[in-house]
């Protein structure tokens, strides 16, 4: 009975490993370039993208919801970043991070619109950190 217990945490422990890495690979790898320059092969993608955090802010809606801003960028080029929730580090400008999530080329959100945005689900852990800033 005890061997039969203890095969079936093995395998529970399997099954998570299996499932989490399995979440961090259905992304597909874009640069920032290649998300501005073919939004539409990416819109409604799954990406992962990197870049420097620049202008990061965790905010407060005015009907009291937490969430977070800031854009990815490369050279020149941007993309914004939103999540609802807080994120956990809160990174600062200049870090060099990996962003993962749902890019979407326009949106429009009551009556404002958004371009170039990837949309983070910070439950995931959807940013990591490659570099700090020196």
């Amino acid at each position: 009975m005890k061997y039969f217990a203890t095969f079936g945490l093995l395998a529970l422990c399997v099954l998570s490993f299996s499932q989490a890495v399995a979440q961090k690979t259905d992304a597909t790898p874009a640069t920032i370039k290649d998300l501005l320059g073919k939004p539409d092969t990416f819109h409604k993608k799954r990406v992962e993208a990197t870049g420097v955090v620049v202008g990061f802010e965790q905010r407060t809606s005015q009907k009291g919801n937490k969430y977070v801003v800031f854009k990815l960028q490369e050279g020149k080029q941007f993309v914004n970043v939103y999540g609802q929730g807080v994120l956990d580090p809160a990174f600062k400008d200049g870090t060099r991070v990996s962003v993962t999530g749902e890019y979407v080329k326009e949106k429009t959100v009551g009556g404002r619109t958004y371009k170039f945005e990837i949309g983070i689900n910070v439950n995931e852990k959807p940013v990591r950190l490659i570099t700090k800033r020196g």
